[in-house]
């Protein structure tokens, strides 16, 4: 069997390779598919979840956060539709911010009550991913560093819930 290469064979074969310039340019079309992927299930997730949250009013009143998430939904909206005409670096730095924002934003106003902390850990699963494990590793920092501070405004009364914790967890739109 002259000739006949089996498939380990040639991957062992391509591994050996020197094709930096080849994988570099396949892994950055790969992370720029991820990264607008990324922002078509988050323009979806801001069609569902936009209003859902604006529905949360009728059990608490309008709070300044539902103004906020419909601006954020409104925002995202715009950066999906203008996607095309940004760089995959400037659409993941955008993602990264609108969930640290998010995030930040909700853990000031509801503390743990809301997904405040998945947010975060999103960011820090992104940016572990698609940017580097340094980068990934000095937000999970900032995030546990960002939580104990927030926790110790909500305990020594800095912080304090606009609403009735009891009673929202007690309404659908709570969950």
């Amino acid at each position: 069997m002259v000739g006949k290469t089996t498939g380990r064979t040639l991957e062992l074969k391509l591994l050996r390779t020197d094709r930096s310039g080849a994988l570099g340019k396949r892994l950055a079309e790969i992370r720029a598919s991820v990264i607008d992927r990324l922002w078509g299930s988050f323009a979806l997730l801001a069609i569902i979840g936009t209003p859902a949250s604006a529905m949360r009013a009728f059990n608490t009143g309008w709070l300044r956060l539902y103004t906020f998430h419909v601006a954020m939904g409104a925002l995202v909206l715009a950066i999906y539709f203008a996607r095309r005409r940004l760089s995959a670096a400037l659409k993941l730095g955008l993602l990264i911010v609108i969930f640290w924002t998010i995030g930040l934003v909700g853990l000031l106003s509801t503390g743990l009550i809301g997904a405040s902390l998945w947010w975060l850990s999103l960011s820090v699963l992104l940016l572990s991913a698609l940017y580097s494990i340094r980068a990934g590793m000095g937000a999970a920092a900032l995030m546990v560093l960002v939580t104990v501070l927030t926790g110790v405004g909500y305990v020594q009364g800095w912080l304090v819930l606009p609403f009735d914790a009891n009673a929202y967890i007690r309404t659908p739109t709570g969950w």
